[in-house]
Parts: C-alpha cells; sequence; structure tokens
C-alpha cells in the first residue's frame, strides 16, 4: 500500500498507526495511556529523547538516550553479537510470528477497508 492509516482494537486497548511509501507526514511516536503518554518526536527511528506527558505539565519528563545511527545499527549488533557469543538472538517466537500474520490476513480481507 502507498498509503495506510488502521485501527486494532482489543479487550482493553485501541493501537492506531500510519504506514505509508512515498508519502510525508510528521513521523513521531505517541503511546497513549490512561495516566498520560508517551512522545517521541519525529524521526522517532532516530530517537535521542522522549517525553512522558501528563495533563498537569509540571509532572512531565524528558528522558535522553544518545543513539548512534538508526534502529536497524542495533538489530544488526545483536545478530553479530548472538553469533560471536553463540546466543540465541532476541527474536520473534513461532506464536508472535503466526499472530502477526493473522493481523496481517485479517487486514487484507476485512470489509471495513476504505480505498481512496
Amino acid at each position: 500500500d502507498i498509503y495506510t492509516r488502521f485501527d486494532l482494537q482489543y479487550a482493553d486497548s485501541l493501537t492506531q498507526a500510519t504506514v505509508a511509501i512515498n508519502a510525508k507526514s510528521e513521523g513521531n511516536l505517541i503511546i497513549t495511556g490512561s495516566k498520560g503518554y508517551f512522545y517521541v518526536p519525529a524521526p522517532w527511528w532516530k530517537t535521542e529523547y522522549f517525553e512522558a506527558r501528563f495533563e498537569d505539565i509540571n509532572q512531565n519528563m524528558k528522558y535522553f538516550y544518545k543513539f548512534q545511527g538508526e534502529g536497524l545499527r542495533y538489530e544488526i549488533e545483536e545478530f553479530v553479537r548472538s553469533i560471536l557469543n553463540g546466543e540465541k538472538p532476541l527474536s520473534l517466537t513461532v506464536q508472535e510470528s503466526l499472530a502477526m500474520a493473522k493481523v496481517f490476513e485479517e487486514f487484507q480481507s476485512a470489509e471495513k477497508i476504505q480505498q481512496f
């Protein structure tokens, strides 16, 4: 898809995401909770800091992390470390992979898809 926005509803939560190829948007990340939310400014995949935000702005907190490069760098690093140390890399389980495939399959066959 060139541009897709989707909502996933669970028993006690809701996820909303937008993904696109060759379409531009702000590119930030927001994880919302019942007491506040986390805000990661664009580009979120090159995170240097994020904020915990609350209704009372005096409670807001900023967290700073200096990452080198993009997230893919850390995936490659984990893969190499697992080879060198003879450890199993952190990866998805078979059940997690099947659950993801099920979500994609349901999305593709959904009757509520609006195409523009």
